[in-house]
């Protein structure tokens, strides 16, 4: 008989033991797997995932930070703005014809 050594850690972590890993919550866990950014095994109706899938999406994140952002484009602003309200309405002068209080 041979002893095989068994690996101490799970090769399939379940969705919190996956959270647990990237220290997020099971909501984020699964919105990731909506966005395809971690894929997810399916054993019978049990989600599981897969211990590399875990630590190459946290790589994933260390090399994008790495990585230098675009900046956003700068916008200038066009011209003059325009109010959609008459001035004239909302700072309207007591007329002549409404008598003065005395």
């Amino acid at each position: 008989m041979t002893d095989t050594k068994v690996n101490a850690e799970p090769l399939l972590l379940t969705a919190s033991e996956a959270a647990r890993r990237l220290g997020i919550g099971r909501t984020t866990l699964y919105e990731l797997v909506k966005a395809g950014k971690i894929e997810e095994v399916h054993i019978g109706r049990c989600a599981r995932f897969h211990r590399d899938e875990v630590d190459r999406f946290a790589a994933s994140l260390a090399s994008d930070r790495a990585q230098p952002k675009p900046s956003p484009p700068i916008r200038k602003r066009s011209g003059r703005r325009r109010t959609a309200a008459n001035q004239g309405e909302l700072f309207a002068l007591p007329s002549d014809d409404a008598p003065e209080a005395s």
